[in-house]
């Protein structure tokens, strides 16, 4: 955990630690609290969202730092925070999908009530928000393409999602997909591509219009 956050609230303790669990609280001092306040509003909210991930130090530095496969910012992480897994295959520091997806979309609480330190900021638009689907594709493809499956029909494509095994599964269809235009033609209209980041949208491949065949 980077940056310890209350159970029922996104505000770090590191603002006010005065009422942290004791565990918490013999860690923070004056100088953590001095140095937190110091830290802008924007990585303030990049260091609560990461809190929320099982990651390691050094893959928290890798994000931090921007030091991935695909060039990315610490801030573009509230943009989408699944680019802490899409912008990084291929490299040691790798974030898993699911390591991504259990923190924004944890299980159901049973015996103790838990709320993800997810930022405002990021706005997650339920179990089918896009940027959920397209990461949870771009994983898809990529182990199919390390079995060497360099095309993949879009309703295997959809079936081999819906088998991942998630906390809140989206249960896909194709009209689904369609709808989100991560369909085949969805993919060649905009052609995923964003240049203001040098980011392209599942480019594991060499094009997913070639990946998700008709």
């Amino acid at each position: 955990m980077t940056t310890p956050t209350r159970g029922t609230s996104s505000r770090p303790v590191f603002a006010d630690p005065s009422d942290a669990p004791s565990a918490i609280k013999v860690h923070i001092g004056a100088l953590q609290v001095r140095i937190w306040k110091k830290v802008t509003p924007e990585r303030q909210a990049v260091l609560r969202l990461l809190s929320g991930f099982d990651i390691s130090p050094d893959q928290v530095q890798m994000l931090l730092e921007g030091a991935t496969e695909v060039e990315m910012t610490a801030e573009d992480l509230l943009q989408n925070p699944y680019f802490a897994s899409t912008c990084t295959y291929g490299i040691a520091e790798h974030v898993p999908f699911k390591t991504v997806d259990r923190a924004l979309f944890p299980p159901p609480p049973t015996h103790v009530t838990w709320k993800p330190p997810v930022p405002d900021d990021v706005k997650l638009e339920g179990h089918l928000d896009r940027r959920r689907i397209e990461a949870l594709l771009t994983d898809v493809l990529e182990r199919q393409g390390r079995q060497g499956d360099t095309v993949v029909p879009e309703g295997e494509t959809v079936a081999l999602a819906n088998d991942v095994p998630l906390a809140q599964p989206p249960t896909l269809t194709e009209t689904i997909v369609t709808g989100l235009d991560l369909d085949h033609d969805g993919i060649n209209e905009v052609a995923f591509v964003r240049l203001t980041h040098a980011w392209v949208h599942l480019g594991v491949f060499q094009g997913v219009a070639e990946v998700l065949a008709d």
